[in-house]
């Protein structure tokens, strides 16, 4: 978008965007001092949840990297 066509439409979106990164930061800072209380209270917990996380997020990559390879074969059965 040019900002010279319409600049009150810029402004908007300048505004708008600075708000929700401000927001972002907010949410970020509150999670990080909840988990900061949580993690005082329920560490064995708190390790328990990271191990179950990496293992679905490492089933996730895997997921994702086959279907990436399906893909880029599928893509050079196409060209071939």
């Amino acid at each position: 978008m040019d900002p010279n066509l319409d600049p009150e439409l810029a402004l908007a979106l300048r505004v708008s965007m600075e708000e929700e990164r401000a927001r972002q930061e907010a949410a970020a800072k509150k999670a990080a001092e909840d988990a900061s209380n949580q993690e005082k209270g329920g560490e064995q917990q708190a390790s328990s949840q990271d191990a179950t996380m990496t293992d679905h997020a490492s089933a996730a990559m895997s997921n994702a990297e086959n279907i990436t390879r399906d893909m880029m074969v599928g893509y050079e059965n196409l060209m071939v």
